[in-house]
């Protein structure tokens, strides 16, 4: 079993400090053991000498959010967030059904943009006045909590190139922009390109690939993980 289990060798440096205590945001929130970063490394560690099974420590770690806050205040140098991800690739998380859907969109470059299109829409239109003043029968915290985590949407990235703006011979990169930065915050890659033309940097901005696959690594998805990043890497080949 440990030697199954050898890359989680990690947690064995958690001297259960309580250093972490204050920066993990489930813990603030729950104010349960288990919900702290120390917690987790417990439930780690069970699960590294066979005391756990891998879906009894899914379970324990599900709720952590992979923020890597703990990690700098951590003196002993344990590294939660890179662990928990490793432990759920022994079991994954189950997802949600919202989850499912949600990934279900953002995997495919063309249903997302399609969605950030739906998303800009429905934040111009007066509907979104109703859904915020309670209407229609939409006054339902859920509801509400939903409208104000969907940022603002503007129309998302359509450059292929980029040519710079200084002199000489430039070099050349390619800018990497996830589902999220393609579909809501297009004004961070912007600020991004601006930066680099200047720099004299061409820029071939990847596209049709959807999401990077990060959320399926995190969440123990192997195979999701697998298939997205082969997209994101299949867009460099024309770069090369």
């Amino acid at each position: 079993m440990l030697k199954k289990f050898g890359k989680l060798d990690n947690a064995l440096s958690c001297t259960h400090c309580g250093f972490c205590l204050p920066v993990c945001p489930t813990y603030r929130a729950e104010n349960k053991e288990i919900q702290s970063p120390r917690g987790r490394v417990s439930a780690i560690l069970a699960l590294r000498n066979g005391t756990l099974t891998a879906e009894e420590a899914r379970r324990s770690l599900s709720y952590c959010l992979v923020c890597r806050a703990c990690h700098n205040a951590c003196p002993a140098g344990v590294r939660v967030g890179k662990l928990v991800v490793m432990a759920r690739s022994y079991a994954a998380v189950v997802k949600p059904w919202p989850v499912r859907v949600f990934h279900g969109i953002t995997d495919h470059d063309v249903f997302s943009r399609w969605a950030s299109r739906l998303v800009g829409w429905y934040q111009r239109s007066r509907l979104r006045k109703v859904v915020r003043g309670g209407g229609l029968g939409v006054s339902h915290p859920v509801v509400q909590r939903l409208d104000t985590l969907i940022p603002d949407a503007t129309p998302p990235l359509a450059m292929v190139s980029v040519s710079p703006s200084g002199e000489g011979k430039p070099l050349r990169a390619a800018l990497l922009c996830g589902c999220m930065a393609r579909m809501f915050y297009p004004n961070v890659a912007d600020s991004v390109i601006s930066l680099l033309s200047r720099l004299n940097v061409s820029l071939d901005i990847l596209q049709g690939f959807g999401c990077c696959g990060a959320p399926h690594r995190e969440s123990g998805d192997r195979e999701a993980f697998l298939r997205q990043a082969k997209k994101v890497l299949d867009g460099f080949s024309p770069v090369a």
